[in-house]
């Protein structure tokens, strides 16, 4: 199994690399490339959390950063031409167009705001290639995340994931298991789990696709927004017919992107949490009598509890009605 995994990535990589390099060496017709050393606007870091395990970075930082205000931030997931230690691939060369549309002097000037890009190893994926299901990498970025949340003033209800090839998998994984916790997503040329698909209807989307892409079919785009629909949802879809696996340009080149971007909200999600998960502890510790109790109660309903205050006080799963008073509702969707 391991060494069939092993081959899978190995394989996988391999057409990456080719259409990569390809790009690499010919360039963008979608606008002036960033040049490299444009990696000098994000500062590099090092991460390593409790248990010893480390992740080089790059983060930037919006020009005059005020403490005292809240910030968006973006999570940029390189493609596989990213991978290393160099702590530069991730946010040059083929990976820089997704990375530098967020820092360039109009995007900062009208949306002021962080973009943190980790970068995953040379011999590992941010996600399983089937099923998109998240490895000790990604959650290694999450660790991130959280660090970086309380290290600067970030605005929970705006952060944001976009990401590539390798990092559109991941970006669809991200939204997938930990539906809420995003503002939006712009996975390009990546693919998901239909089955989670139900979990994803009040999730901004913006997905992307080359038609011709011989690394990542556009299959797997098309099924995600058709699963996505079908359950309930309104993500958008642009795919481009001339194009292959590198769709990205032209992707992060659309001019409505970076103001649709910054105008979703993830309606109060973390705060609900937070405030569900405080109350389980107090119930946990005096309301014996209270249905929310610690022998029914697990992450997952948590989080349904929270998800629900979306629409109404009134939502049907197994909290007390002390939580359904607590909880205050989220104000509507941006669009």
């Amino acid at each position: 199994m391991v060494r069939q995994k092993r081959m899978n990535v190995i394989a996988f990589s391999s057409i990456l690399l080719a259409a990569i390099s390809f790009q690499c060496l010919f360039g963008s017709a979608y606008g002036e490339r960033a040049p490299a050393d444009n990696a000098d606007t994000f500062a590099a870091r090092i991460f390593k959390n409790r248990q010893g395990k480390s992740m080089p970075y790059r983060l930037f930082v919006p020009r005059n950063y005020d403490r005292r205000k809240k910030y968006p931030l973006v999570l940029w997931l390189h493609g596989g031409g990213g991978r290393g230690t160099d702590n530069v691939k991730q946010i040059s060369e083929g990976n820089t167009s997704g990375s530098h549309i967020w820092t360039t002097p109009s995007s900062q000037a009208a949306h002021p705001a962080f973009v943190l890009a980790p970068q995953c190893p040379e011999d590992a994926m941010w996600t399983s290639i089937d099923k998109a299901e998240s490895t000790d990498q990604l959650k290694l970025a999450l660790e991130l995340l959280a660090a970086i949340e309380k290290e600067f003033n970030i605005d929970v209800e705006r952060i944001y994931v976009a990401g590539q090839s390798m990092g559109g998998l991941a970006a669809w994984s991200l939204i997938s298991e930990h539906p809420g916790m995003f503002a939006a997503a712009i996975p390009v040329c990546g693919g998901g789990d239909e089955t989670l698909a139900p979990k994803l209807v009040k999730t901004a989307i913006w997905a992307f696709h080359g038609a011709q892409d011989q690394a990542i079919s556009a299959d797997r785009s098309r099924r995600m927004i058709a699963a996505i629909r079908k359950a309930g949802g309104s993500p958008r879809y642009t795919e481009y017919p001339d194009l292959g696996h590198n769709s990205w340009d032209r992707a992060f080149a659309e001019p409505d992107l970076v103001p649709w971007t910054f105008a979703q909200r993830t309606n109060g999600y973390k705060k609900a949490t937070k405030n569900a998960k405080d109350l389980v502890k107090l119930v946990r510790r005096g309301d014996k009598n209270d249905r929310f109790s610690a022998k029914q109660t697990d992450a997952s309903d948590v989080s349904e509890c929270a998800s629900s205050t979306q629409h109404s006080r009134k939502f049907n799963c197994r909290c007390s009605k002390a939580v359904q008073t607590l909880l205050s509702p989220a104000s509507p969707q941006s669009t």
